[in-house]
């Protein structure tokens, strides 16, 4: 995978007016991706194998399905802390029921 990261190559120091000024416009989200070909292509040239780059998505692919079912069971939370709740009074109910002679064990 490409992604971002820390090492950068330090510039000259330019004032905030002057920089608004010279920046170009903001890219559009379609213009900040590689093509597949492309990254494939960068990664080779830095020695990584076919094999390299397969596993590497493999990895990336389990990630982002693991991230997808974590959002998909958000919505299952709140009846799960319900449930358990529920669960947490009925038996402090019948403890009290017990302790009082009130429920036979």
């Amino acid at each position: 995978a490409i992604g971002l990261g820390w090492r950068y190559k330090k510039g000259g120091k330019l004032p905030i007016d002057e920089w608004e000024l010279r920046k170009d416009e903001a890219r559009r989200p379609n213009e900040l991706l590689l093509p597949k070909h492309v990254r494939e292509r960068m990664l080779k040239d830095l020695g990584y194998t076919q094999q390299d780059i397969a596993s590497a998505v493999r990895v990336i692919l389990k990630a982002k399905n693991k991230r997808k079912q974590t959002v998909q069971n958000l919505g299952a939370e709140s009846m799960e802390e319900a449930v358990e709740s529920a669960t947490r009074r009925v038996k402090g109910i019948l403890s009290m029921g017990m302790k009082n002679g009130l429920v036979k064990a």
